[in-house]
């Protein structure tokens, strides 16, 4: 299969285009986990590090050392955010703003924290994995597009 045809016109089937985007989102998907659970997660692991469970015992991002990081603040931000759903905050604001931070603690709940520290857990999902599961999804889809027709063929034959 020519990679440069897919997105030019006629010579790509839809098949072979539905199998290129399974194989980007995939691949998006797993070094968006890896990203998730290293860098999103190192916020959890030092929370229950630092034993931060109640609001008397919460930190803020100063206190954890991550007084600017663009990424945690994005994480944090919304109430409905994944994070906030483990991550609770002293703050009443269901939308933090930037100033907010400064002020904002963040803690995990007792009843949450096995929880958290398992969904962001940071054993086991590393780049090398990530890597791994592209290659072997491109081979697989790769196989698929290649064989496609030849699968058709033979069942449209059966019948």
């Amino acid at each position: 299969m020519d990679f440069s045809l897919i997105w030019s016109g006629s010579s790509a089937t839809t098949f072979e285009r539905v199998g290129v985007c399974l194989f980007i989102g995939i691949a998006i998907a797993s070094f968006m986990i890896v990203f998730d659970r290293t860098y999103i997660g190192a916020l959890v692991r030092r929370l229950l590090k630092k034993k931060a469970s109640t609001p008397e015992s919460a930190l803020t991002l100063n206190q954890c050392g991550y007084k600017r990081n663009p990424f945690i603040r994005l994480a944090l931000r919304r109430e409905d955010s994944t994070l906030r759903k483990v991550v609770h905050c002293t703050s009443d604001k269901k939308v933090l703003k930037s100033e907010d931070f400064a002020t904002a603690k963040f803690y995990i709940p007792e009843d949450k924290a096995f929880n958290a520290g398992e969904r962001f857990s940071a054993r086991n999902n590393t780049v090398i994995v990530a890597i791994i599961v592209c290659v072997c999804m491109f081979f697989v889809i790769g196989a698929v597009i290649k064989y496609y027709p030849w699968f058709v063929d033979k069942f449209n034959n059966i019948f």
